[in-house]
């Protein structure tokens, strides 16, 4: 893969096949069944909330992470200040969608327990 190349996997059969339609190369499938080797950079932009077991899912993308590599999560921040006060209306708990909301704390502890180490962290709601 050369350095302007990527690699994507989506669950949606409509956005795999717009994805493709723009020559990308996007897989069908679960979040990490289509990884394989090694890779500098992986992206898990609004993913960790939607898989039953975001552990299991952030040990297996940290294992394909090449050294010094970098992961970079986008997720509804489930312990900021809206979803304290908004409770079961916070438009993020979409029910069945969205299975875990995470607290900046709870996110620091999942990815140090897949062995990462957070080098930033920003939220845009507490």
């Amino acid at each position: 893969m050369s350095r302007m190349e990527g690699q994507g996997i989506e669950r949606s059969e409509w956005l795999v096949a717009e994805a493709r339609a723009a020559r990308l190369d996007v897989r069908q499938g679960p979040p990490c069944q289509a990884i394989s080797g090694s890779l500098p950079v992986i992206t898990a932009w609004e993913v960790l909330e939607h898989v039953p077991c975001p552990r299991v899912l952030a040990g297996i993308l940290a294992s394909h992470l090449s050294t010094g590599g970098i992961l970079a999560v986008s997720t509804p921040n489930g312990g900021g200040f809206l979803s304290r006060m908004m409770g079961p209306r916070f438009p993020f708990a979409i029910a069945p969608e969205h299975v875990t909301l995470f607290s900046i704390r709870a996110l620091r502890r999942l990815l140090k327990e897949a062995g990462l180490e957070v080098i930033r962290l920003k939220t845009y709601s507490g």
